[in-house]
């Protein structure tokens, strides 16, 4: 197991300023930003299960062809969500 599938598996939304920090550096390893969705997803936080992005990629009509376009805008909107998040968790 990977550490990104540990972060998951064990919903460890302590990590997520962490990632941030990490994704922020070079903004290449998009699989972060997976791994901040999966958190909020699974956490059911709200903003993010009633969002586009969440009926895009894990909705009932959401398949393996499902996508949303990796650029800034949508990374800066899901870092802002997964903060968001995590304020409202963990203290």
């Amino acid at each position: 197991m990977n550490q990104k599938q540990i972060i998951t598996e064990y919903h460890l939304n302590e990590l997520i300023p962490d990632l941030v920090k990490l994704y922020r550096r070079d903004r290449k390893d998009h699989d972060i930003l997976s791994v901040l969705m999966i958190l909020m997803k699974d956490g059911k936080y709200e903003p993010f299960v009633k969002s586009q992005t969440y009926d895009k990629l894990y909705s009932e009509k959401a398949n393996y062809k499902s996508y949303i376009v990796a650029n800034r805008a949508n990374g800066d909107l899901t870092i802002d969500r997964a903060m968001t998040f995590y304020r409202s968790r963990v203290k």
